[in-house]
């Protein structure tokens, strides 16, 4: 029985690892580049229902400065970049993918907590938590010495992470778009009163770059509401 058993075996064992190649030649791996000031609540969204439609994706996320996305994207590092930059279309395909306000994020034991809009006025009164790298940044501190009045930042940090953290503590109101405030009890987040504030969020490709149709299918599935 013993040489049969191991024809059974062996024949077993060459099965799966052509079971093994076959799926990894059907692999599609995709790699996006994502701002580091983009929310990831959209975008993990927009992943899931991707992959549940095509599982054979290998989603690639990799969050970096505008600066170093783009260099990549035109070297063929991404093959979509999803960021708040502003580009020329010369050089790159641009997908208007969603629009978006920002909020004024605080604790629910924060004095600010149970109102219902911030005005600037009230913002130059409290300990701000400061993101140098937000593109909104200028045109909100602009917003505020048009009315007299500038922003006092307590602590500042590159990392949404952190300043959330720090917000969650009490220890200040950070101001995040939409698609970056966590579903969190211990959070509130308010709205501005006063000039609008808001961008655009745009998947790029390079132009000079083939896309391929999956792509093309994550960036339609990003733009969905």
């Amino acid at each position: 029985m013993q040489p049969r058993l191991q024809k059974a075996h062996d024949e077993t064992q060459a099965a799966k690892a052509e079971a093994v190649r076959h799926t990894r030649l059907e692999r599609v791996p995709i790699s996006v580049g994502v701002g580091e000031t983009i929310g990831h609540n959209r975008i993990s969204a927009a992943v899931e229902r991707f992959r549940t439609r095509l599982p054979q994706a290998e989603i690639e996320l990799i969050v970096a400065s505008a600066s170093k996305l783009l260099a990549g994207l035109r070297e063929g590092e991404f093959d979509v970049v999803v960021t708040a930059a502003t580009v020329s279309e010369d050089l790159y395909r641009i997908d208007q993918l969603y629009d978006e306000s920002y909020k004024v994020v605080v604790s629910k034991s924060h004095p600010l907590s149970g109102r219902n809009a911030i005005s600037l006025s009230t913002l130059a009164e409290t300990d701000m938590l400061d993101r140098p790298n937000c593109e909104m940044r200028d045109a909100l501190h602009r917003a505020c010495a048009d009315q007299g009045h500038e922003l006092y930042a307590a602590y500042r940090s590159n990392r949404v992470d952190w300043l959330v953290e720090l917000a969650r503590r009490g220890l200040g109101a950070v101001i995040l778009p939409t698609t970056a405030i966590p579903a969190d009890s211990g959070l509130v987040s308010i709205l501005i009163d006063g000039p609008e504030i808001s961008r655009t969020v745009s998947a790029l490709r390079y132009r000079h770059q083939t896309t391929r149709p999956e792509t093309n299918d994550l960036i339609r599935e990003i733009a969905r509401v």
